[in-house]
């Protein structure tokens, strides 16, 4: 018997749904990475990424349902959208490409909140200030989403371009995760694209302008992320 495939259009449900288990898998992977195999970077709050490695590599692989209701739960407070988390995950794999820094149970949440954050300043039209959202996510104060933006920044070297080339892959891997565990079939929607690809160029050339003169401190005293 042939069964039919459904097709649909992606809303931001689906994409939570595969970005929370693409994440899932990507923890699995790191978990079997050996501690002197990561690159102590001087950047991104070292105590939580660095130092707490060791105590969370005998840990079980956070469950992609946990992820999935911190996606769910970040969607109900600032409404997330479909072509902002295909975004998010370019960012996310950027920024491990970039940084050498794994991702794993004790900073997947940091990496991917602020993921969102910098693919909301993408997407939107209008600026999105830090403050805004980090009064829309109380898990982090303000000036922790602070120090992690311009960390985050850093870390991958400026460069927030979206090509149509990344967009596309990113999608086709989100969409084919939520095909191995569904009977839809996602669709691919053009639509936005390009005023994406223009917005990403032109964040780009300003953090390119500003890049040379960002100095990240080390310490992170003062710097407060609430559990």
């Amino acid at each position: 018997m042939i069964r039919n495939t459904a097709r649909i259009y992606p809303g931001p449900n689906e994409m939570i749904f595969s970005l929370a288990r693409w994440i899932h898998h990507n923890i699995k992977l790191n978990l079997e990475i050996k501690s002197n195999e990561i690159e102590h970077n001087e950047y991104f709050f070292n105590d939580i990424i660095n130092a707490s490695y060791t105590a969370c590599k005998a840990d079980d692989a956070t469950p992609a349902v946990d992820i999935q209701n911190f996606l769910s739960n970040l969607h109900s407070l600032i409404s997330l959208k479909t072509e902002e988390l295909i975004i998010a995950k370019i960012f996310l794999e950027r920024f491990h490409k970039n940084s050498n820094i794994p991702i794993f149970n004790k900073n997947w949440k940091e990496i991917t909140a602020i993921s969102i954050l910098n693919a909301l300043k993408v997407a939107h039209h209008e600026h999105l200030t830090n403050s805004q959202f980090a009064l829309a996510i109380p898990t982090f104060s303000i000036g922790a989403i602070h120090f992690m933006d311009i960390s985050f920044e850093g870390l991958i070297e400026g460069d927030f371009e979206i090509n149509f080339r990344s967009y596309k892959e990113s999608f086709d891997c989100l969409a084919n995760i939520y095909k191995s565990k569904h009977q839809e079939e996602l669709i691919f929607c053009q639509e936005k694209v390009d005023g994406i690809i223009r917005r990403s160029q032109w964040l780009h050339e300003i953090s390119n302008d500003s890049y040379e003169e960002i100095h990240i401190s080390p310490a992170l005293e003062n710097i407060h992320i609430d559990e």
